[in-house]
Formats: C-alpha cells, structure tokens, sequence
C-alpha cells in the first residue's frame, strides 16, 4: 500500500488539472485499507476530492470484497453533506462503463484502449492493470 496515498493524490490531481466530469475508479486489487489511511482520507483527500466539480463517479469493487466496500460507503456518508455528484458501485468495469456513457459504442472504444494500454503495458514490462 505504499503507492496507495500517492496514488489518489495523482486521482485528484488528474481530476482537477483535467476538469474531469465522469470518473471510474476500478478497486479490484487493492488491499484492506488500513484505519490510517482510513483517517488520511478523511481528512486530507475527501475535502480536496470533493472541491471537484465531478458529475459522476463508478466504484468498481470485487462482489465479495466488503471490508473496502464499507470503508468508501462510510467516506461518503462523512462527505454526503458535500458530495455534489453521483456515485454508484458496480462489480465490473462494463457495467460502470455503460453507467457513464450510456452508450455502447463508446464502452467497447474506451474497453478496446484499455485493453491496448494494457497490452502495451505487459510489453515494457510496466505490470498489471494499474488500479488505485
């Protein structure tokens, strides 16, 4: 976890210098997170996260991953007086996809880059699909 915080530091970054609208974050992978970073996000992340002007935000959990599925619903519950815009869980990065785009044209065009991207990745010997 030692990539975690710098990791959604980049997220927030990213969705400010890119005035992203519509984001997916994909969980799979990533390990329980600890109380402290619990309390990192709570209170140095959240606050910046969610000075953002998102509009939709996909949580893409595995299905029997509780642990970190309770951990974001109780982020968002501490942020809920704040929080601007929609957030749904999905188990898969389709359906997260289809939610954000509502069409199925640009889920398979955006699938097809990420598989490239992927691709390309295992090439140069970078890893895995980077998740959070």
């Amino acid at each position: 976890m030692t990539c975690f915080r710098p990791a959604l530091k980049h997220i927030v970054d990213l969705v400010q210098d890119c005035q992203v609208h519509h984001c997916l974050l994909d969980l799979h992978g990533l390990p329980d997170i600890s109380i402290e970073d619990q309390v990192w996000l709570t209170i140095n992340w959240l606050p910046r996260i969610l000075r953002q002007y998102a509009r939709q935000v996909a949580l893409v959990l595995p299905a029997a991953h509780h642990y970190n599925q309770m951990v974001v619903e109780g982020l968002l519950k501490i942020g809920r007086p704040f929080i601007t815009f929609e957030v749904q869980f999905f188990s898969d990065t389709h359906a997260a996809l289809d939610w954000l785009t509502n069409s199925t044209e640009q889920v398979d065009k955006l699938e097809q880059e990420w598989s490239a991207t992927q691709l390309h990745h295992s090439e140069l010997g970078i890893g895995e699909r980077s998740t959070v």
